[in-house]
């Protein structure tokens, strides 16, 4: 919804929205019953839906134009990062885009073994994790 409002797309007034899973989505799009599908993916892999829809039915767009206003509003937790060209194929050189990113917030009570064990993986595995091709 920020996104959208970050182009001036009021999500209540300017667009029909539908709740549909991630092949409902897919399908719709390829089928031309739904116009555009935004989404927000890791990096790597696109998600498998993308690789299923024919070439030319996609297009990876910059949105980092719309970076001051997102941190204007709602803060510097969006940033500005570049999808490496091979990760869709097909679409020319790399992209620049608007990043976020995510947060691990455990309750209080969180066993505190566990909390460590996930972030000793997490700061271990950490070069697996950001890889890009």
């Amino acid at each position: 919804m920020r996104v959208l409002e970050s182009y001036g797309i009021d999500a209540e007034k300017d667009i029909k929205r539908e709740r549909l899973g991630v092949a409902e989505s897919a399908g719709a799009l390829r089928t031309g019953r739904s116009t555009p599908l935004p989404g927000m993916a890791g990096c790597p892999p696109p998600p498998s839906w993308i690789w299923r829809l024919r070439r030319g039915q996609i297009k990876v767009l910059s949105n980092a134009e719309n970076l001051d206003f997102l941190t204007k509003k709602y803060g510097p937790v969006y940033f500005k990062t570049l999808i490496p060209k091979a990760i869709y194929p097909g679409h020319g050189s790399g992209r620049g885009r608007r990043g976020v990113a995510n947060l691990l917030i455990s309750h209080e009570k969180m066993d505190t073994a566990l909390g460590y064990n996930i972030t000793k993986v997490l700061l271990e595995r950490q070069p697996e994790l950001v890889a890009c091709p």
